[in-house]
């Protein structure tokens, strides 16, 4: 900057021109506005030391952490222990009364009632899969049915989220169509995997159970979905892609044509 006296370089800090000797008026207004500045910070910051208690000593902050910590660890044991020990007495409970669940679980694969096989399961939970694991275990005979049975239950009502299709609802039209072809091809592999084993020849009743639940998967492709009988009557032979290229296609068809 210049000396408004006698045009002389001088720097903000300097209070007196070197040349002229005058009064530098820029110089003291840049003194004083960083006298309050630094009283401002220093008033600041002795608040905010006030605030938070620096003088707390460190160990005891990270004392705190430490035993969040291991309090958060210790709860999630605990909710696993507790889940097993609950996990456990069911299975017993399961194990304990098996004449009885077995002979309904028998009834109602026989009488091809998957819905009723599926509620039943869960609302006594049961499983196929027990920490016995052997050829004791009461439910492993309906393993083969269940796998099938599950993506049964979950295809059926992802195709029920489209009959009849809710303009209010949280998923498009288009993704909830999709979702339905993905649990279709999602029942197949299920059901050809239950095919390729072995132990299902050894137990006609499985086998009968899960031959019905692909029949009635073809006629809720026809009827929800659209799709001709006699392609229905292939879709286990298809292709992923050419499974989900014709429910698709089929349903598209279906709402052209008016039918809601």
């Amino acid at each position: 900057m210049k000396c408004p006296n006698c045009g002389a370089n001088i720097s903000i800090r300097d209070e007196y021109c070197a040349w002229c000797g005058k009064v530098n008026e820029h110089s003291l207004r840049h003194i004083q506005i960083l006298k309050r500045y630094q009283a401002a910070t220093e008033a600041t910051k002795n608040d905010l030391e006030k605030q938070t208690d620096v003088r707390v000593p460190i160990f005891m902050r990270l004392l705190v952490i430490a035993l969040l910590i291991i309090g958060v660890v210790v709860c999630f044991v605990l909710m696993d222990t507790s889940w097993d020990r609950k996990y456990n007495r069911r299975e017993a409970e399961a194990i304990k009364n098996a004449p009885v669940h077995t002979a309904e679980l028998d009834r109602l694969l026989a009488a091809h009632d998957h819905t009723g096989f599926s509620r039943y399961m869960g609302s006594h939970y049961i499983s196929v899969y027990g920490h016995v694991g052997n050829d004791r275990y009461p439910y492993k005979k309906y393993k083969q049915y269940v796998n099938v049975n599950d993506y049964y239950i979950y295809t059926i009502s992802h195709i029920m989220d489209l009959y009849p299709y809710r303009s209010d609802s949280y998923d498009s039209e288009e993704s909830t169509l999709e979702e339905a072809a993905q649990y279709i091809n999602y029942f197949y592999d299920a059901y050809a995997r239950a095919q390729k084993d072995e132990d299902l020849a050894q137990n006609s009743v499985v086998a009968e159970a899960i031959e019905d639940m692909e029949l009635q998967m073809q006629a809720m492709t026809v009827r929800y979905l659209g799709v001709d009988r006699a392609d229905a009557a292939g879709l286990k032979e298809l292709t992923e892609a050419q499974r989900r290229y014709l429910i698709e296609e089929s349903y598209r068809m279906l709402k052209a044509g008016g039918v809601s």
